[in-house]
This record gives structure tokens, C-alpha cells and sequence, in this order.
């Protein structure tokens, strides 16, 4: 008996042939003429399928084991088909009734709502019910012809006719028996099954299909809305939440900018107002050291008085006067006239609080110029007292413009109402920009930045409305360094959130957009999945069964298995009349097999059989294809591997004029592809165990090798790939992706290397060979070795890049150790020639007259000796053999004082910029040369920017760890002040910066540089217990940055230096006696001539034996001993002295030296106490010294 037509239980088992269209059903398109007549007609089909449906339902038919007894009415069949089904077919049989009773287009349209269903989601049915129509229009009629009774097509409710004998007769004929149904697959029925369903088994969808394809998408489609309506609110929470997150984020930012903008500008209005205050407190100081106060108030000092006044107002812009006060506050003098009129200023605060004794700089009130430039100008009086014997006399004090500084904080540009000023740190306003006269001079010492921040911590940002308007501002401050001010900075809250309120209204806007874009797209989603759900249902349910089905098959062990289940699973999918799997291949012969079976999967003679005469194409073409014969139609579909490899056919013969459908294809298709994939898996089974059985062997005697093995080892094959590697290998290549790969395809750049040839030597003549080479991109050395084998390479290495390093930095240690052994005794000798040379020639320029030919060529000589006495000291400083006085050293000053000499060596055309950082350490170092160094430097950086560029030199702490002081020679670890030299220049290639410091090494060319700057900055470097390092590139100029320790002791007074005592005039002695021991006699006779004619009784002596003898006969002590301190005779001259101080204990001591080697001198430090003149000297020189050292008390 025919199978149910899909969705009759739900459509109230109307027959599949009365809702057929009115083109397959003739007699049934009268019109209204022939309502009775349709009427009677579905009453009559309707009562037969409700008798076919009850012999269907289970309880019915016979039992093999017993009889069984079903419920005796309708009613009770219906409930114990349990409650759905019960449910389902009452509201079948009303709706039967119903159609029944009107005409068939009046049910297939249904009411309104039916109408708006069918119109909202009722298009995929139909377009699914239109195309099947189309496809089996052909079979219809075919079975009309021959009659209902033969016609096996379902939507006929006819039953499957007996196999017809194969067209080619022959051995293809099979007994009859009963048939097999139509289609196999048994797909459930009801309400849930959609049109799709039916086109999988081959049956007319029809009306009642489509309405149960629409109540299944209605379902859908609300299940759908609520869930994406749930997604949609939720993504929308989240984009909320995003957005207020972002909003509140950005304006965090915004603040955090203002905040960061203001502390900047207030630290570059500290700066700046610091700098501008320190200038006139120095001028300050400068007038009060120079101004004679034994002469103040004197009428003729005036005009001295005066020039001192105007000078240093020269010297300074924003000051419009320096005026003098004396102790009862009267004007005395005035850089603005040199008659002022003696104008009492007693009452002013910079004159009492001066002569009350108040220390450092005194800044009053604002007040109003009255006189001269300032007259009507606002003006800030600053004023220190000036001291005689203790007491202060008087004051002096300067004027300055606060215009000038108003207009500085106005160029800033805060806008509107931004707020800018300078307070006294006593909370007097002292200017503000923009001006507010009415609160300039204010004290505001009650405001929250005097009473809470300011106490808190001299720099930072706080958000308060301000007094002067009540606006509120992010606000900073910064207390001035070394000066009682504080300068501040407001930005108008407002005016800074403005863009991020405008940001705000634009992304709110658009996120509105976005939810509202994003609804949108969510409904329009849903209806869209509702649609495609409902029609992908069937087909997912017919794939379902098939991959159901498909498990049996992957557990076939044979092929043999394999191809029956294939061909009975096809059986089940397709309506064919025979079927046939053909395999190639097979087996270590590679055999053909043919297997073959008949409708109801009976064996069938697959020799007897004929074929479809396309199975070479198919097999060949690898895609399937279908011939139309005049009995029937073939299909081929080739069974192909994963790799798309062809190695068989599966072939079906259906009788009749029903073509193979698409969908039938394709569900072949995936059929077998399951059975491809089977047959390449048994395969690879087999081959896969003959693998690993010799993999394991062959890793067991690899791993039983190689166990012993701790160095990193490779091993190549012939064709220079990696087939092991070892853990150490790995990881010193730094890679663990290598086996396989090709060795010079890995690693491009070795081929560069030795290890290219050695490799290639090894593997062509069988040699083992060892080496060692640097391989670049891994900044390693290796030491290698490697074994050539039959199969290969193996190579064993090491890193040995430590070991390289340090025999690299053991030589250029030595080497450098040696060069400056040889120029130390070099310098020795010619500092002995020079100091005779210079002191000659000086006597020689006293004596001869000025423009004579004589004075030329002594002041020649001068020149060429003070030349050579440079480069004595340049090498002294690289053999570190010079004598260093190091001292607490503020490396930012030193900086601010050499700027303007620096400025002047380098010209016009190269820029300088000097940068100290914040909290710089003081180092421990020799100013002098240091400041030599440096400017060592900077000529150097000049010479490297012919066409300009820019210098900067910066001054950092830098605290050296032990992996970075490992990483640079003869840098200890611990904490330095690092001074760099950059420049924008040519740079260096790696053969000169490996050569910079050798001395006497210059680039320049002839007669353009000695070649010994840098040596002299690694000399000093070294010897102040520091380091120098180079970094350039060519093109990319060149830093060099010199370490210097840092000082733990107290900090330096940073006073100036007092000044060398100046050169006596007349006779430089007063009768004392000197005990002068050299060895050099020429250096000898030219101290005794200097000191000859300066009322001094000399004792010379050539060695130290002679001088203990001739002391030992003096009358009286000798006042001084002026020594060399390296003598011959077996000892030296700190011997001497010890040995003569022992004897005369008041005895004061005066070194000469070209080279002190150890005597005086450690770790290139003077010994303290000792007083050490260099040679060369000359006779100033000497007298000098001898003077400072007999007048110390």
C-alpha cells in the first residue's frame, strides 16, 4: 500500500491526488458547475485514507508471536496513539471536513490571518511546492497512461509495481517477490514536517504541506523574535554600558591632559621665573662683592659707583634700574643717573627686612614705578643688604619690570579664562595674567594651595574655583628652585571639556544610530532564519539519517563489507532498479572489483550485467553524470578519496521515464564520499602500521645513540635538511620548527659563513672537520664539529660567544695598557725638554725687545713648546698618568658655564642645545678636565657636521646593574652621572669606532686634528674610576657618553672658586732658603736661574744622597724643599721628603713632576697634602707656586 502523502495527518488526510493541481486532475476543473460532484468525490477518497491510515497505525496487522487486540472504536485508537498524535488528527479530521465542504481554493487560501501567514512567510513553501510540481508532472501522467493500478508513483496512492527484466536481458532476471517500498527513508510525519520533507522522499508537497511548512515557520519565527530579542537588548546593554564607559574614560583623559598641560607650564613658569630671579640675585651678589664699602656714601665713589650700576643693568633686560641704599634707606647711588636724589625708602619692605638681617633674596609688595623707565609701570623691588665688618651698612637692590613677565605668561595662550601667575611663597600675588590690578599684592596665604597643597608638596595640580571670578580650573603649581616663589597655572574647566561634550553629543548620536541600525538588522535577521530553518529542515533530516546510517559502514573491515552496505544504504536514499559499485586498486595486485545488486538488494552476476557505457567518463572526469536511455536513465557518481583522487563508481539504473533528481545526486555524492574516505582509511591503516613499526625501531636505535650525547647536535640528510635535533640545538638556534626544513633556507645568512664551505668540504670528501665562526642575526660564536656519514651530517656545536668576548676585551685591554705604558715614559721626557724650552723662552721675551727679530722667534718657540706641552698632556691623560684633584662636582653648573665657550667653538652653523635632568646627582671629578672633554667633544662633533647640524650634551643619574656593567669593560656596577655628547654628523662605520680611542687615530687628514681628543676622554674616564662608551652609525651621527661616579659626601657649596693668587711682582723671595733636588740637569739649571735675582738663598742638589748631605750642613733649616719625584739613586722624591721632614718637621714641600707614576699619586688622585707643580713650568709659574706655598700659614 502507498505511504501517507507528508502533512495529511495534519491537513485532515486529504488525499494527495485531490490536492493536485487542476492541470493533473482534468476532471476536477468544471468550475462551480461542479461543486457536487467534487464534494462527493473528496468525501469518498477521504473516508478510504482514514481506512488506510488506521492500517498504518500501530496495534493493527499481525503479530508473528501472537494475536494483537486494538482498541475497538476511533476514539480509542486515537488516544492510545498517545496525546499529540490524538490532538493532532482530531484537528486533521475537523479540517478535512471543512475542505470537504468548500471548494479547494477557498482552503488553500484560508482566512485573513492564513492570507497575512501566507504572505509573510509562506514563499519558500511555495516556490519548494512549485518545483516539485514541475518535476513530477512527467511521472503523473505516465502513470495515468498505464493505469492506477501499475503505477507505482505515491501522490497516485499507487503501490510499487514488480521490477521489470533488465533491459539487456540476459542473467539479470530475479524471482518476483514482494516490493520494495518506494522510497526507504522513514521520515516522521505531522505537524512539525514542512514541504521540504517531502521533497526529500520524493513526494507532492502540496497545499497541506505548504500550511504545515507555515505553521512550522510561524513557531519558528516566534521562538526566534524572543531570542533575538533578548540578544538585541543585551548587545544593546553592552554598547550602552561601552559607551558610558568610553564617555566616562575620555573625559578621565581630558582632565588627566589639563592637568599634565598645566603641571608642564607651571614647571616651565618655575623654571623660567627661577631662572629669571636667580640672574638678579647673582647681579645682586656680584654688586655687593664689588661695591668698596669702606668708600660708600663718599662723593667721589659716586661715579665708580654709577659705572658698576649701569654695567650690570646692561647685563640684564627685565630690570629697570640697580639702586643703592645707604643704612638709614636713602638713595646713594643709581644705575639711572649718576646724581640721584637721596630719596628715603626706609619704610620700604626691601630695605627693613634687609637691615633687620633677613638672609638670601628679599622680593617685595607690587608697587607702581614712580622715576625714570618705570614711572607708571608696575615694578617688584628685590634687594639684598650689603655688609661691613658683619653689620649691615646698607642695601642693594633692583627694580624690575612686571610687565615684562605678564606679557611672557600672556603668550602662553590659555584662553579666555585660563589663569596664569606668580605667587610669593608667603601668599602675596605678585602678578597674574590676565592682570587683575585689584588683586595683584594681595595676600592669599588662607587659600587652599598656601594651606593645603603647597605644605603637601612643592609641585602639583589640584580643581577649585578661584576667588577672583568663582570659575572652577585644573590648576597646578610648582614652587620655584632655591627662590621664595611659587608660580601657578588654571585652565577653565569649561573651555578643556568643551571638545569632549561636542565628542560626546556626536557619539551619542551615532551610538542612537547604531542601536536603532542594529534593531533593524535584528528583525530582519529572525524572519530571515525563521524562513531558512523551516526549508533546510527536511534536507537536515535526510543528511541526519544518512550520517546515522554511515556509522556501519566506517567499521566495515573489508571492502567487501564495505560495498554491500554502500549499495543497500543507496538502495534506501534512491528508487533504482539495480545497483552497482565498482573499485579499483584494491589489494597489493591492484585489482578491479565489481559488486552488483538488484532493488531489493539481492546479489546480482555482475559480469552478466551491462554498463551504462559512461563509466569510463565518469571514472576518468571524477564528477557525476546521468545518461537518458529509451527504457530508463543511468547515473554515475564517482567515489573519490579526501584527496580528490577517483577509485571507483557507484552506478544506478532506474527504468521508466523518472530522471535522477539533483538532491538524490547529491545525497549519492555524500554517500560515497563516506565510502571513499573508508576505503583510503583501511588503506592507510595498513600502510600506516608497516610505518610505524620501522619508525619505532628506527627511533629506539636513534634514542640508544644519541643518550650520551650533552653538546646541542643536529643531524642533515643529503639534501641539507634537519631530520633531528636535540633540546640544546633548539635552543641555542632558537627555534623548535626546524626538522624538515632545508638548513640554508632557515638560516639564508650562513651561507656567508665559514660554516658554508666547511659543511660542504665535510659532506664531499667525508672528513671531519672543526671550526669556529660568528653567525650574526643570533650574535653568537660556535664552536663546531662535524661527522660526515653515509645518509648525512651530524654536527655537534657550542656557544662559545662568552669566551670570545672576554679573550676580545682581555686584548684591547692589553693593547691599550701598552700604548699608554709607552706614551706615559714618552711624556715623562719631553715634559723634562719642555719645561726648559718654555722657561728659556719666557726669560728670552722678558729681555729682548718688543718687535725685534729675537722676541719673534722666542715667541715662535713659545708657541711651538706650549703645542707640544698639549700633547704631552693629551697622552698623559690616555695613559691615565695624569694627577687628577678630583672634588663634589655640580656637572649641571659646570654645563650652564661652559655654554657659552662651547657656543663660540662650534660657529654659527651647528646648534647646541644642554640638558640636565631633574635631581642630578653631583659627581666626583676633576672640573678642569672634565670641561677639557667635553669641549674635546664638541670640536669633534664640529668636525663631523661640516654642513651644520645640531650638539646636544646632556647630564642623567644612571644606575648601573651587574648584567648591564658585564656587558661594558671595566664598569663596575653602582650608581654614576652620565654626560652624552650626541651629534647629528657623518657617524662611523665599525673598523673606525673600534679604532676611535687608539691615539694618535684621526679621520680628519693631514693637518686638521692629532688624533688624540678621544684618547684623552678615555684616559680621564678610566682614571676617575668611570667608563667612556661610543655608539654610532654611519649617517646617523655619533653619542658618546662619559660615566663619572657619583659623590656620597656632603653636597658642594657651589660657590665660585677662589682665584689663583696673582704672580709677585719684584722680588718673589724674602730671604728663605730652598733645597732644589733634580736629576735632569738642564731642568736643574733652569729652576736656579729662575730663582736667581728673587732674594732666595738655592741649595741644589742632583740626587737624593747629595741633598740629605748638604741639609745635613746647613746652618739653619731650609724653608722648602723643591723636588722632583722621580730621582735616580735609588730613591725618589717623596723619600726625600719624608726623610727631611723627619729632620726639620716645619720643612714645606714642593713636587716637580712630568710623571708621577704611584709616588703622590692613586688611583690618579693627588695624595692628600701634597702640592705637586707639572711640568712643563715655567718662571711665573714657579714663583707663583713658591709664594702660595712659603706664605700658608
Amino acid at each position: 500500500m502507498a505511504e501517507q502523502a507528508p502533512g495529511a495527518a495534519h491537513a485532515g488526510a486529504v488525499p494527495a491526488r485531490l490536492l493536485a493541481t487542476a492541470d493533473e486532475q482534468p476532471e476536477l476543473a468544471g468550475g462551480a458547475a461542479g461543486d457536487t460532484r467534487r464534494r462527493a468525490l473528496a468525501h469518498r477518497r477521504t473516508a478510504a485514507e482514514r481506512r488506510r491510515q488506521r492500517r498504518r497505525r500501530p496495534g493493527h496487522g499481525p503479530d508473528p508471536v501472537r494475536p494483537a487486540r486494538g482498541p475497538a472504536t476511533r476514539r480509542q485508537r486515537d488516544r492510545a496513539a498517545g496525546p499529540r498524535d490524538h490532538r493532532d488528527r482530531i484537528h486533521g479530521r475537523r479540517a478535512a471536513g471543512r475542505r470537504a465542504r468548500r471548494p479547494l481554493a477557498a482552503a488553500w487560501r484560508g482566512d485573513r490571518r492564513g492570507r497575512l501567514r501566507r504572505r509573510l512567510l509562506v514563499p519558500g513553501a511555495a516556490a519548494v511546492a512549485a518545483h516539485q510540481r514541475a518535476q513530477d508532472r512527467p511521472q503523473l501522467r505516465a502513470c495515468r497512461q498505464r493505469g492506477a493500478g501499475r503505477c507505482r508513483h505515491p501522490a497516485l496512492g499507487g503501490r510499487p509495481r514488480p521490477q521489470p527484466r533488465h533491459p539487456g536481458g540476459g542473467g539479470g532476471r530475479r524471482e518476483p517477490g514482494p516490493a520494495a517500498p518506494a522510497a526507504g527513508l522513514r521520515l516522521p510525519s505531522g505537524p512539525g514536517l514542512c514541504a521540504g520533507a517531502a521533497h526529500a522522499r520524493g513526494r507532492h508537497p502540496g497545499p497541506a504541506g505548504a500550511l504545515a511548512f507555515v505553521s512550522a515557520t510561524q513557531w519558528s519565527w516566534r521562538r526566534i523574535y524572543r531570542r533575538n530579542a533578548l540578544v538585541f537588548l543585551l548587545a544593546g546593554a553592552a554598547i550602552a554600558a561601552w559607551g558610558f564607559a568610553t564617555f566616562s574614560l575620555d573625559r578621565r583623559s581630558e582632565a588627566d591632559a589639563a592637568y599634565t598641560r598645566a603641571l608642564n607650564l607651571a614647571d616651565l613658569l618655575a623654571e623660567y621665573t627661577g631662572q629669571l630671579f636667580r640672574g638678579i640675585d647673582y647681579g645682586l651678589v656680584g654688586l655687593a662683592e664689588s661695591l668698596d664699602m669702606s668708600r660708600l656714601g663718599e662723593p667721589s665713589y659716586a661715579g665708580p659707583a654709577h659705572a658698576l650700576l649701569s654695567a650690570r643693568r646692561a647685563l640684564t633686560e627685565d630690570v629697570f634700574a640697580f639702586f643703592v641704599l645707604d643704612g638709614e634707606g636713602r638713595v646713594l647711588y643709581s644705575s639711572r643717573t649718576p646724581s640721584p636724589e637721596p630719596v628715603d625708602l626706609s619704610s620700604r619692605e626691601i630695605y627693613q627686612r634687609a637691615i633687620a638681617g633677613e638672609q638670601g633674596l628679599i622680593i617685595s609688595r607690587p608697587i607702581t614705578g614712580a622715576v625714570g623707565y618705570a614711572e607708571g609701570e608696575p615694578i617688584l623691588n628685590v634687594s639684598r643688604p650689603l655688609y661691613s665688618d658683619g653689620e649691615p651698612v646698607g642695601v642693594v637692590a633692583a627694580a624690575i619690570s612686571l610687565s615684562a613677565l605678564e606679557a611672557f605668561y600672556a603668550a602662553l595662550e590659555l584662553g579666555p579664562y585660563g589663569a596664569v601667575g606668580l605667587f610669593r611663597d608667603d601668599g602675596v600675588l605678585l602678578a597674574r595674567s590676565p592682570p587683575r590690578p585689584e588683586i595683584i599684592g594681595r595676600d592669599f596665604s588662607d587659600v587652599p594651595l598656601f594651606q593645603e597643597h603647597l605644605p603637601a608638596a612643592p609641585r602639583g595640580t589640584y580643581y577649585r574655583s578661584y576667588y577672583s571670578d568663582g570659575r572652577y580650573r585644573y590648576s597646578a603649581y610648582r614652587r620655584a628652585s632655591g627662590e621664595p616663589l611659587v608660580a601657578f597655572v588654571g585652565l577653565d574647566a569649561a573651555s578643556v571639556m568643551a571638545s569632549w561634550r561636542q565628542r560626546t553629543a556626536i557619539s551619542g548620536g551615532a551610538l542612537v544610530l547604531v542601536l536603532a541600525l542594529l534593531g533593524w538588522l535584528f528583525l530582519r535577521s529572525a524572519r530571515a532564519e525563521a524562513s531558512e530553518r523551516a526549508l533546510e529542515a527536511a534536507y537536515g533530516e535526510r543528511l541526519e539519517t544518512l550520517a546515522g546510517e554511515s556509522r556501519e559502514l566506517v567499521a566495515a573491515p573489508d571492502a567487501d563489507t564495505l560495498a554491500g552496505g554502500v549499495l543497500a544504504l543507496a538502495l534506501r536514499l534512491v528508487t533504482a532498479d539495480h545497483a552497482c559499485l565498482r573499485l579499483r586498486g584494491l589489494g597489493a595486485e591492484g585489482h578491479e572489483y565489481r559488486r552488483c545488486v538488484d532493488g531489493d538488494g539481492r546479489r546480482l552476476d555482475a559480469a552478466a550485467l551491462p554498463e551504462g557505457g559512461f563509466v569510463a567518463s565518469v571514472l576518468a572526469e571524477g564528477s557525476p553524470r546521468q545518461r537518458m536511455l529509451a527504457d530508463g536513465h543511468w547515473l554515475g557518481v564517482p567515489v573519490l578519496t579526501p584527496d580528490r583522487a577517483c577509485i571507483g563508481a557507484l552506478e544506478l539504473y532506474r527504468g521508466g521515464g523518472s530522471a535522477f533528481r539533483d538532491d538524490e545526486s547529491h545525497l549519492l555524492q555524500q554517500l560515497v564520499a563516506v565510502a571513499g574516505a573508508v576505503l583510503e582509511n583501511q588503506r592507510a591503516r595498513a600502510a600506516e602500521r608497516r610505518a610505524l613499526e620501522a619508525n619505532v625501531a628506527a627511533a629506539r636505535e636513534k634514542e640508544r645513540i644519541l643518550e650520551s650525547i650533552s653538546d646541542a647536535l643536529f643531524v642533515l640528510d643529503r639534501d641539507w635538511r634537519f631530520t633531528y635535533l636535540n633540546e640544546r640545538a633548539c635552543q641555542l638556534l632558537e627555534r623548535d620548527d626546524l626538522e624538515g626544513e632545508n638548513v640554508w633556507e632557515a638560516f639564508p645568512e650562513a651561507r656567508d659563513t665559514e660554516a658554508y664551505r666547511h659543511y660542504h668540504h665535510a659532506m664531499a670528501s667525508g672528513e671531519t672537520v672543526s671550526f669556529e665562526f660568528y653567525y650574526p642575526p643570533l650574535e653568537r660564536w660556535f664552536s663546531v664539529r662535524a661527522y660526515p656519514f653515509a645518509d648525512g651530517l651530524s654536527v655537534y656545536f657550542q656557544d662559545v660567544s662568552e669566551r670570545v668576548a672576554m679573550q676580545q676585551q682581555l686584548q684591547q685591554a692589553q693593547k691599550m695598557e701598552v700604548i699608554g705604558q709607552l706614551t706615559g715614559g714618552v711624556a715623562h721626557d719631553f715634559n723634562n725638554l719642555l719645561t726648559v724650552i718654555l722657561g728659556n723662552t719666557e726669560i728670552l721675551l722678558e729681555e729682548t725687545s718688543a718687535g725685534s727679530a729675537a722676541q719673534d722667534a722666542a715667541r715662535l718657540t713659545q708657541r711651538a713648546a706650549e703645542r707640544a706641552q698639549g700633547l704631552t698632556q693629551r697622552l698623559l691623560a690616555f695613559a691615565r698618568r695624569q694627577p687628577l684633584a678630583p672634588e663634589a662636582l655640580d656637572v649641571a653648573r659646570l654645563l650652564r658655564e661652559m655654554e657659552p665657550l662651547v657656543r663660540r667653538s662650534l660657529g654659527e652653523t651647528v646648534m647646541l642645545e644642554t640638558v640636565s635632568a631633574a635631581g642630578l646627582w653631583q659627581a666626583f671629578a676633576d672640573a678642569g678636565q672634565l670641561e677639557a672633554a667635553l669641549l674635546n667633544l664638541a670640536v669633534n662633533a664640529r668636525d663631523a657636521m661640516p654642513e651644520g647640524g645640531r650638539l646636544t650634551i646632556e647630564a642623567a643619574n644612571a644606575h648601573i646593574n651587574e648584567r648591564y656593567a658585564a656587558a661594558i669593560p671595566e664598569l663596575e656596577p653602582g650608581q654614576y652621572v652620565v654626560v652624552a655628547v650626541s651629534d647629528t654628523g657623518a657617524g662611523m662605520d665599525d673598523d673606525t669606532r673600534e679604532r676611535a680611542f687608539e691615539p694618535f687615530f684621526t679621520t680628519k687628514g693631514k693637518h686638521h686634528g692629532s688624533g688624540l681628543g678621544l684618547s684623552m676622554v678615555y684616559g680621564f674616564a678610566k682614571q676617575s674610576q668611570g667608563n667612556v662608551t661610543l655608539y654610532s652609525e654611519p649617517g646617523e651621527g655619533t653619542t658618546v657618553k662619559v660615566y663619572l661616579p657619583r659623590w656620597h659626601g656632603q653636597t658642594a657649596s657651589g660657590g665660585p672658586k677662589p682665584l689663583a693668587p696673582p704672580v709677585p711682582e719684584g722680588n718673589a723671595g724674602r730671604g728663605e732658603c730652598l733645597l732644589v733636588v733634580e736629576d735632569d740637569p738642564m731642568v736643574r739649571r733652569f729652576v736656579v736661574n729662575a730663582l736667581a735675582g728673587h732674594d732666595f738663598r738655592v741649595i741644589e742638589a742632583a740626587d737624593a744622597t747629595t741633598a740629605l748631605e748638604q741639609a745635613a750642613a746647613l746652618p739653619r733649616p731650609p724653608e722648602l724643599l723643591l723636588t722632583d719625584v722621580v730621582l735616580g739613586g735609588g730613591m725618589n722624591g717623596p723619600a726625600l721628603a719624608d726623610r727631611l721632614t723627619d729632620r726639620f718637621p716645619g720643612l714645606r714641600v714642593l713636587y716637580m713632576s712630568g710623571y708621577t707614576e704611584n709616588a703622590i699619586v692613586h688611583h690618579g688622585r693627588l695624595d692628600p697634602g701634597v702640592d705637586l707643580l707639572q711640568k712643563p713650568f715655567g718662571r711665573a709659574e714657579l714663583l707663583r707656586r713658591l709664594r702660595t706655598i712659603l706664605d700658608r700659614p
